[in-house]
């Protein structure tokens, strides 16, 4: 995989340019013209102190900026933005993109590529380091849940007196189905019964058959699976809404709403919050639209708070704004 723009450090001949036109442009600001032509010839005369004294600054630059990217690498989960970067640093704890949606451009309507969102997959780039290799806690679920397929069926065998066999046998299929999310709890403590609700990519979220058994049957495997475990896989609960707000702007040009990014940013609260164990609150969107320079805001829909549990859900069916007078 290529280096991501992002870590790469420019070459010494194209900083040293770089630098120099700076010299340049403030020196001619600053003070004349042939002030700053002056400073460049020195610069660029080799046998001048000053010229040898920008070269090394220049590589310490270069020094410096390395030593920062490769900080940057090492807290990774909580710097990181690039798509290519991202998808750089996890491929070396084997964690790899996963898509949701495979392109057809023959279908009506044409279906687009849709992958693995950066804050999902640096969610399981952050577990991994954490070796939970089998289920029996609540996150031991969570990431078993969301990594469907990742890691091989590893079975031990006895061969003869003096060698045992470690098999570790991938899965055959490219495609795994993986959910959004998943929450795991016990209805009755103490019993090793364990409800596992997850939560689909697709629609609302509600899990399809197919989904719920492919992250069942991976959960329940014998090299995954508490043995005193009595796992049940369920679809989350969907919690419906309507985000439906009544605006005022205030009689000022330079104060007016930009509405596009102020809609943008009622679904972006929305996507965010269609996870399990999330809350949908009327002062949020009260708090986005005073962001977005409303001058008094009505939340119309939701009513109330959507409150969801670790089994439920919220789901945003429409983002509709009334902009009043």
């Amino acid at each position: 995989m290529k280096t991501p723009d992002i870590f790469k450090v420019e070459d010494f001949a194209t900083l040293r340019a770089k630098f120099v036109e700076f010299v340049r442009t403030n020196a001619e600001a600053e003070r004349d013209t042939a002030f700053a032509e002056s400073m460049v010839e020195t610069l660029e005369n080799p046998s001048e102190a000053l010229a040898w004294w920008t070269d090394q600054v220049i590589r310490w630059t270069q020094h410096n900026t390395r030593e920062n990217n490769y900080g940057a690498l090492q807290q990774f989960a909580q710097t990181a933005t690039e798509d290519d970067a991202i998808d750089l640093v996890c491929a070396r704890l084997g964690v790899e993109r996963q898509v949701i949606q495979k392109e057809d451009l023959t279908a009506v309507p044409p279906k687009p590529l849709i992958k693995e969102s950066n804050e999902s997959m640096l969610l399981r780039y952050a577990l991994a380091p954490h070796s939970l290799s089998t289920t029996g806690t609540r996150m031991g679920y969570k990431f078993h849940s969301l990594n469907v397929g990742h890691k091989p069926l590893i079975t031990v065998e006895s061969v003869s007196e003096t060698e045992i066999l470690l098999r570790f046998k991938f899965s055959e299929s490219l495609s795994q189905l993986r959910p959004k999310d998943a929450e795991a709890r016990t209805p009755q403590p103490n019993t090793g019964k364990i409800d596992n609700h997850i939560l689909s990519w697709e629609g609302d979220g509600t899990p399809s058959a197919e989904l719920i058994e492919s992250v069942h049957s991976y959960i329940t495997r014998p090299d995954i699976a508490q043995e005193t475990d009595e796992v049940s896989t369920k679809a989350a609960t969907i919690k419906r809404y309507q985000i439906h707000l009544r605006v005022t702007e205030h009689n000022e040009p330079t104060r007016l709403i930009e509405r596009a990014e102020f809609e943008s940013a009622l679904r972006q609260y929305a996507s965010d919050n269609h996870r399990l164990d999330h809350d949908v609150l009327r002062s949020v969107l009260d708090q986005i639209a005073h962001n977005h320079k409303a001058k008094t805001v009505e939340v119309v829909e939701p009513s109330n708070d959507v409150l969801c549990d670790w089994k439920e859900a919220a789901y945003c069916e429409s983002v509709r704004v009334d902009y009043v007078g």
